[in-house]
Formats: C-alpha cells, structure tokens, sequence
C-alpha cells in the first residue's frame, strides 16, 4: 500500500516562511551591533580629555555582551514561532483520514463543527491546537541549545572586548589622530562582532526553526509519520549535492533497499554519515512521508 501523501501546494511556501523568520533574527542581531556601533562614534566624537573619550567608548562596547543575550532570545522566539507555524502548515496538509486519527487520541472529546471543511486560519489554530500542542518552556529551550549555539552566541562580544578598544582609542588620541581614523581603526573588531553576529543569528535560526519542525512532526506526528524526503530549493543558487539528493526519501524502520535516519540530513547541517558539518546559507528542508496505514 502506497504511503498516504501530504497536500504539497504549501510545503515551500511554509519553509518560505521559515527562511524570512532566520533573515528577521539576522537583521535583528545586525542591526543590535549597528546599534552599538553608533554609540561607539558618537562617544568618539565628544569632545574631552583622552582618558574620557576612552572611557565613554569602552562605556559604549559594554552594550556588546547583550548582543548575545539579544539574539538567544530571539531564537527562543524564532523555535515557538517555528513549531506554531509547522502546526498550522501541518493541519492545512493533512488528509482529513490523518485528522480524524489524530484527533481520536482522546486531547477532546468531539471535533468542532465544521474545522475541516472551514480553511479559515482561526479553524486551522484550532486544529492545530487539537492535535499538535505548543512547545512547552522547557522544550524551547531543548530545542535552542541542542546544537551548541549558545557558546556561539556568547563568543560574539569577546571579538571586540571593550577594555582593548579604550586603549586604542586613548592612543589615539594621544596621538592627534581624527575621530574618522580612530574609528577605521577600531572598526574591523565590531565589524568582526556584524559579521558573525549575522552569520550565527541566521543559519542558528534556520536550523532552530528546522528542529522545531522536526520535533512538532516527531512528538505530535510520530504514529503516521514514517519517514522524510529532503527538499531543496531549486535555483542557480543551490549547491549541486544538494540539488542532486532534492527528492531523496529516508525512512525510520528502513527496509530493504531504503534509507535510513543516519543517512538523512537535518538542514542546514549535512547527515551523520556526510559528518554533520554545517551547510552555511542551506534552504533545504524535510518533508514528512505518512503511514500508508492511515
């Protein structure tokens, strides 16, 4: 019996969301070192005394060790966002036969009149309340620091520490030096701290709101779900392994012939077999595969 299908016509408009949701956190932590940044010239363009501008501007880098803090809490936000949005998409997608076995777990004793046939996105947070429940504190955070990401994050202030940016500005001034060159002098640190706060904000995002996903289909879908095929996004953009595995389907209980979980990659990290290294900037996702005992 072949296996039950998902309506397709929303699987990449869902992971399209996902992928604006990880550009939000990036441009979030972007703009939080930007942010900083500025606080740092305009201490740099205040007039005084060497000791002074240095002090202000080590005043001014103390902000950076909140960017880390900034950008973990978003990517909180960014797994409950990701789990409520794969819900949704989950109970749009769904044959009305995996419905009504989901919905017979006994989580209430009757269907609302009517959520099946009324697409409406009220009736569809409904359903997806009914039979996927929101992530739970505790399982957010399971989620966030599963990969590591936090060592990551917490790293970011340490490129620009604010002790070693005080006194190169204090030499600077010392010095007669411009505000302009002091500040192309200290630049390439907190342009260190822009660049990799994106670079983390970002592919951390992606791979937290795929982890959600995941979780919503293994905790909430785990009896009808029995495998997954890999998705790319297909463009002059895609790496050409990835656009050659797009399609490839893996399986839990593989048999004969099929793939299995320890081949399947976790976008945008490559499978267990390829090493699990990260694939920076992967739009790849999975796509669940149902029972075909539904």
């Amino acid at each position: 019996m072949p296996a039950a299908t998902l309506a397709r016509g929303g699987s990449h408009a869902h992971q399209a969301a996902l992928l604006r949701r990880a550009d939000r956190s990036a441009d979030a932590a972007e703009a939080a070192v930007g942010h900083v940044w500025r606080l740092i010239l305009a201490a740099l363009e205040t007039p005084g005394p060497p000791h002074a501008v240095a002090s202000r501007v080590a005043h001014a880098a103390q902000q950076l060790p909140t960017v880390g803090a900034n950008v973990l809490a978003d990517l909180e936000a960014g797994a409950r966002d990701a789990a409520r949005l794969t819900a949704a998409d989950i109970a749009r997608r769904l044959p009305a036969r995996a419905v009504a076995r989901l919905l017979s777990r006994g989580r209430r004793w009757h269907r609302p009149a009517g959520l099946l046939e009324d697409e409406s996105p009220v009736a569809l947070e409904e359903l997806a309340d009914l039979i996927l429940p929101p992530l739970l504190p505790s399982q957010v955070r399971a989620v966030v620091y599963r990969g590591g990401w936090w060592d990551r994050v917490a790293a970011l202030s340490k490129l620009a520490d604010p002790g070693v940016l005080a006194a190169k500005v204090a030499a600077g001034v010392q010095q007669g030096w411009t505000v302009q060159r002091i500040a192309a002098d200290i630049r390439p640190a907190v342009q260190g701290v822009v660049t990799s706060a994106r670079r983390v904000a970002r592919t951390a995002g992606l791979w937290i709101a795929h982890e959600a996903e995941l979780h919503v289909y293994e905790e909430g879908l785990s009896d009808i779900v029995v495998g997954y095929t890999v998705r790319a996004v297909v463009d002059e953009a895609t790496r050409k392994k990835h656009r050659e595995r797009n399609g490839t389907a893996y399986y839990r209980h593989p048999k004969a012939g099929q793939l299995g979980y320890d081949s399947m990659p976790r976008p945008p990290r490559e499978s267990p077999k390829d090493g699990g290294g990260w694939s920076f900037n992967c739009r790849c996702f999975l796509d669940p595969i149902l029972s075909p005992d539904l």
